[in-house]
């Protein structure tokens, strides 16, 4: 097993490993401010052009994070939105919480009219299956799927594949094609998704292991 570390190289990057050509794309995750929503979300930037990201990192609202996405071409996820970050969350030990009622009519208003889809994710941060259940039934697209497995520990590793989204071949001779292709999958729902929680305990541990990290909120 090999592990890479790529930042900021453009639409595609490939690696060559073991006689296999591997094409990665850039993803992105930064949260951002909403006016009237107390709590930040965390947005996903994908395949964005080269460059990007020193402009993405001085800015905090959403609208001027959109705008400098959209300037370099990226396909804008808005991850658990109805999860959200907030240092003051339930009982000062989790620190996100879910979205309230208000907030959630603000978001749909605002940040679903404005990306190109929105995720669930299998990471089980105590009501993430009711903030999934929500953004089924409150946004009008299909939503993409992950395991939102970043956290710097072995138990949240193990979790890496086990949620997710499987697209359909297609092909392109270039970055610029590749991410146009993707987007237009997206848009469409023409994805399958397979998603497995977190288990309780696993959570716990995980919440218990984890490492702060600077490039995270």
């Amino acid at each position: 097993m090999r592990g890479y570390y790529i930042e900021d190289l453009g639409i595609v990057v490939n690696i060559y490993n073991f006689g296999f050509k591997i094409m990665i794309t850039g993803g992105y995750e930064d949260y951002c401010e909403v006016e009237g929503v107390k709590g930040r979300l965390d947005i996903v930037v994908i395949s964005s052009e080269k460059g990007f990201k020193k402009h993405m990192d001085k800015e905090n609202r959403f609208q001027e994070k959109i705008k400098i996405a959209r300037d370099y071409g990226g396909i804008v996820v808005s991850a658990h939105p109805y999860a959200l970050w907030d240092p003051y969350g339930p009982m000062g030990f989790f620190k996100f919480r879910l979205a309230s009622p208000e907030e959630r009519k603000i978001i749909r208003q605002v940040v679903f009219q404005q990306v190109d889809c929105v995720d669930i994710v299998a990471t089980n941060v105590a009501w993430m299956v009711i903030s999934n259940d929500l953004v089924r039934e409150e946004y009008p697209y299909r939503p993409l799927c992950s395991s939102d497995a970043h956290s710097i520990n072995r138990t949240i590793r193990n979790e890496i594949g086990k949620s997710g989204c499987i697209f359909p071949d297609f092909n392109f001779s270039s970055g610029v094609e590749f991410r146009e292709k993707l987007r237009n999958h997206i848009k469409d729902g023409n994805f399958e998704t397979y998603l497995k929680y977190l288990g309780p305990l696993k959570f716990i541990r995980s919440i218990a292991l984890s490492k702060p990290s600077d490039a995270l909120p």
